[in-house]
Formats: structure tokens, C-alpha cells, sequence
């Protein structure tokens, strides 16, 4: 296998599993793990691409890491929120207390701005777009995987 077969192999896989925490995360309200997972498949993919980085153009990097920063920057704002709330747990803070409320109500804000990214960019085949402009093949349906 050559390094540019490799490199598109790799970077394919991390489009799907994307393209999976994309559709997660559009379906979930208030899961943790998704929004959690959803930043750990885009840190994987944009580091790919920086790994790889000679296989794609830099323009084309540019163009999918940008995008990918949207969603990171809203997933990680939900995220810092729902560590916080964990702490305070740990720390036996009346979950009714003001910061405990503050932070719920930030997380809820954010949580449905990344559902309603996730759900456009799911509606808008935001993997296909990545796909096309790194020059990846298309996903495999199940059938063709099995």
C-alpha cells in the first residue's frame, strides 16, 4: 500500500465515523458521551489531515478544517459546561445552587445550537462535501462493506 493509498484509507474512515457522530449527535437532546464523542472523531480528523497532510491540498485542508472548527467550537462550550457540572457533582454542590443552574442553562444553549448544526450539516451531506474536496472515495454502503 503507498502512503497516498494509506492516507485516503485513513482519512475516509475518520469521515465516516464523522458522518456517524454527526447523525448521533443530531439525534440526542442531552447525551453527554455524543457531544463528547463528536469532538474526539473531529480532533482525529483534523489531525489526519495535518499527519497527512501532503495527499491533500492545502486549500482543500483549509476548507475542511474550517468547517470542522464550527462545530468543534460549539461542541467544545457544551462540553466545558457539562465537566463543570460534573465537578460540581463531585464536590456535592446543591445541583439547585446558581452556578449549577448558570452552567445548565449555558449547556442547554449550546447542546441545541450543535444539535441544529449537526442536523444542517447532516441535511447538507457535510461528509460528501469533505469527501469531494479531499478527493476521497465514497463511502461504502453496509452492503458493500459486508
Amino acid at each position: 500500500m503507498t502512503f497516498r493509498e494509506f492516507s485516503l484509507e485513513r482519512v475516509s474512515a475518520l469521515v465516516d465515523r464523522l458522518a456517524a457522530e454527526i447523525e448521533r449527535t443530531a439525534e440526542s437532546r442531552n447525551d453527554p458521551k455524543a457531544v463528547h464523542d463528536l469532538r474526539v472523531s473531529i480532533r482525529r480528523l483534523a489531525q489526519a489531515l495535518r499527519a497527512l497532510g501532503v495527499t491533500f491540498s492545502k486549500k482543500d485542508r483549509k476548507v475542511v478544517r474550517e468547517r470542522l472548527r464550527e462545530m468543534m467550537d460549539l461542541a467544545a462550550e457544551a462540553r466545558s459546561r457539562d465537566v463543570a457540572l460534573e465537578l460540581f457533582e463531585a464536590a456535592e454542590v446543591a445541583p439547585g445552587a446558581l452556578p449549577c443552574a448558570r452552567l445548565r442553562r449555558e449547556r442547554g444553549k449550546y447542546r441545541r445550537k450543535l444539535v441544529e448544526l449537526a442536523r444542517k450539516w447532516r441535511r447538507d451531506a457535510i461528509a460528501g462535501s469533505f469527501r469531494e474536496a479531499l478527493g476521497l472515495p465514497e463511502a461504502k454502503t453496509e452492503r458493500e462493506a459486508s
